[in-house]
């Protein structure tokens, strides 16, 4: 990159039993063809190798890439916040351990986030199937666009490939006693920041695809009994998030976002309950015609 300085930006990578991805995805980071990068990875007490792969890397590549080895297991909310009290960037790149970086990734975000002075960007993605070994082209893919808590729904916006400035994160962390924690932590963010963020149409990771992901992707350990999404009111939901909103102007678009984050996780849990309380949830925050459809074909659908 020739166009902009070159600040610190941190790759920041929770794991959790990735010894079948983890020396992959970490590679792929190490390639990435904006230099001024580090590494950081936290190992949440896995019970596999991965502790060995990650030490032998970190040796290998003691400038670039920092490994934490936790003596419990913190789940996935404390270990995010974890790493980001102990990374050094400016900017912040966050990647699972089964997700994939295209070479440039770190340069076209940062790029976009500077050429159109915002606070946050993001990307497409593609999939990869692991067990098949091949790239699974998305099929909804979106155009480039500037993102303001006005439009943030997080229809065609993935958390794997945002790019955050560290200085606001000060003041916000994810949410450790609630699932989706992800997308919350974004909307908190592009609060806080009370910036824009920038949507470009490249695709820059490959969303990893394997058995072990399939149903707990988005879900914090903290959080496994399906009842208390049943009875939850919207007040507890926006307390436990700890989304303290006291401007009218954002509550249609925090509606409207909440309402997509609920209807995206539906099928995280192989459960009809889960997936219909996740519709119900969804619709609680906005009547919308896809989650009363979905809704209604569940009564046909067969879950395993």
């Amino acid at each position: 990159m020739t166009l902009f300085k070159e600040p610190l930006i941190s790759i920041l990578m929770p794991v959790y039993n990735g010894e079948l991805f983890i020396e992959r995805v970490i590679l792929s980071a190490l390639e990435q063809t904006y230099q001024n990068i580090e590494i950081i990875v936290s190992n949440d007490c896995s019970n596999d190798s991965t502790s060995t792969i990650l030490d032998a890397i970190a040796k290998k590549h003691p400038d670039k890439v920092k490994v934490f080895n936790q003596p419990v297991n913190l789940g996935v909310a404390k270990n995010c916040n974890f790493i980001f009290d102990n990374c050094s960037g400016e900017y912040i790149c966050c990647c699972a351990g089964d997700d994939l970086l295209l070479p440039n990734k770190v340069e076209l975000l940062y790029g976009a986030m500077v050429e159109n002075s915002c606070d946050l960007s993001c990307s497409n993605y593609d999939f990869f199937d692991y067990k098949n070994d091949r790239v699974v082209i998305n099929s909804n893919k979106s155009q480039q666009k500037l993102i303001t808590l006005d439009n943030f729904d997080f229809i065609g916006i993935s958390t794997i490939t945002m790019m955050i400035k560290k200085e606001y994160l000060n003041s916000i962390r994810h949410s450790e006693n609630y699932p989706l924690s992800d997308s919350i932590f974004y909307l908190k963010y592009l609060i806080e920041s009370k910036g824009k963020g920038i949507l470009i149409s490249d695709v820059t990771t490959l969303y990893g695809r394997h058995d072990n992901n399939l149903n707990s992707r988005h879900l914090d350990n903290g959080v496994t009994s399906q009842n208390k999404y049943l009875t939850i009111s919207k007040q507890n939901i926006l307390s436990r998030l700890e989304l303290v909103i006291d401007k009218p102007h954002l509550k249609k678009p925090l509606n409207r976002a909440i309402s997509n984050i609920f209807r995206s996780v539906r099928n995280t849990k192989p459960s009809k309950d889960y997936y219909r309380a996740m519709l119900l949830l969804s619709l609680s925050y906005r009547i919308n015609v896809k989650s009363i459809t979905l809704l209604a074909l569940s009564y046909f659908r067969v879950f395993r």
